[in-house]
């Protein structure tokens, strides 16, 4: 979801000398008009992108990339050669998906990082249902990589999001539905436990509500105070999406224009944000445990409280402006979580390949969320798991 702001190109030619002039640029094999019928469709919807192209004669391959969006990242991704003179797709709604269009010419076919023209773009859910959020890089836009655009900052609309909870009295602090896919002994959605890139940073990923920062003492039967032994979160705001390279390209749509992105990369990336809560539906009260932004792909997670920190930065971890978010369900029901954060920074300790060790830091500018809050027992289909 890289966006970079294209400027205007000036051609300044000499009235006295025009046999100076360079010659024109050489044709580029490119699209010039994506259309589809909707970005945002109901589940069974049929969606049809059609597509024009400029210089045809160089032509060498055309593909399909369909990437549905799943808990393990781009893991299910299918790559289709069309025919060279295909012009459109259909295919039924059956959950957020990304979808590239990719052109190949004599200079690209056989790289599989690049191509001669990518276009991008994301079919949603119809829903009024959201969760959005504005990062802003205060170090280096390398760690993590979050689709920044030339400026530091990328603004995203999670594809698959959800609001859930730990289930009503068994208090186990492991998310029920994800114990057959992920580790019960490591805490969601990921921690990167390593400075070294080199490394990979030793990231791991788990279904246990991660541990709140300071344990309270709490009263005990005989009105000691003793420190829980578990002391965990109970409930998360999570977000998924991709983030890719390109600048911003018009969609034409039956709604009116929406906005895809062109570009020659083929990278996407799997990104997402998780907000770790300790909520009590009794007293409707909450705190925060966690905020988690991070690259699956990279291996690399910026947190609020977690892991300790170079501290050479000139910055701190913290929410410097404010969160607020409220529920209308009570643990035997369904219902939604709203609510929305202001100005949190969130850091990890990096030492890059090149020996370069900082702490990098990552601006949560704004988020703001409205979404299903359900039992960690189901969550309906809104977040896919891949086997």
């Amino acid at each position: 979801m890289q966006r970079k702001a294209v400027g205007p190109t000036l051609a300044v030619l000499s009235l006295l000398t025009l046999a100076s002039c360079p010659p024109s640029d050489p044709p580029q094999l490119r699209f010039t008009e994506v259309v589809a019928s909707t970005m945002h469709a109901l589940p069974g919807e049929r969606v049809t992108i059609s597509w024009r192209i400029a210089n045809t004669a160089l032509l060498k391959e055309q593909a399909l990339r369909s990437i549905p969006l799943v808990l393990q990242g781009d893991v299910l991704a299918t790559f289709t050669q069309l025919e060279e003179t295909t012009r459109s797709i259909s295919f039924d709604f059956a959950g957020p998906e990304t979808i590239q269009l990719i052109l190949e010419d004599e200079n690209t076919i056989d790289n599989p990082d690049i191509a001669a023209d990518v276009v991008t773009l994301n079919i949603l859910s119809d829903e009024d249902a959201k969760f959005t959020a504005t990062f802003v890089a205060l170090s280096d836009t390398n760690y993590p990589r979050l689709g920044y655009d030339e400026n530091g900052a990328s603004e995203i609309s999670f594809s698959a999001f959800l609001g859930f909870f730990d289930r009503p009295g068994s208090r186990e602090f492991t998310i029920d539905v994800l114990e057959p896919y992920l580790d019960p002994e490591q805490d969601f959605r990921g921690y990167s436990y390593s400075e070294s890139e080199v490394d990979g940073f030793l990231f791991a990923e788990g279904c246990r509500y991660t541990a709140m920062p300071y344990a309270p003492f709490r009263k005990g039967s005989e009105g000691l105070q003793v420190r829980a032994e578990l002391e965990r979160t109970d409930a998360y705001l999570f977000g998924g999406a991709f983030a890719y390279a390109g600048d911003p390209f018009d969609i034409k749509t039956d709604d009116g224009n929406e906005t895809g992105f062109r570009g020659t990369s083929l990278a996407v990336e799997p990104i997402f944000m998780a907000i770790a809560l300790d909520i009590s539906f009794v007293s409707h009260t909450y705190e925060v445990g966690d905020i988690q932004v991070g690259n699956l792909s990279q291996g690399l997670v910026a947190t609020l409280t977690s892991g300790k920190l170079f501290g050479d930065s000139g910055h701190t971890r913290g929410i410097h402006g404010s969160f607020q978010t409220t529920w209308d369900n009570s643990p035997a029901s369904t219902g939604t979580i709203t609510g929305n954060l202001k100005n949190a920074d969130l850091a990890v300790p990096v030492s890059n390949a090149s020996g370069d060790t900082f702490d990098a830091f990552v601006k949560v500018e704004s988020a703001e969320w409205s979404m299903p809050f359900l039992s960690d027992l189901d969550f309906g289909n809104r977040i896919l798991v891949a086997n």
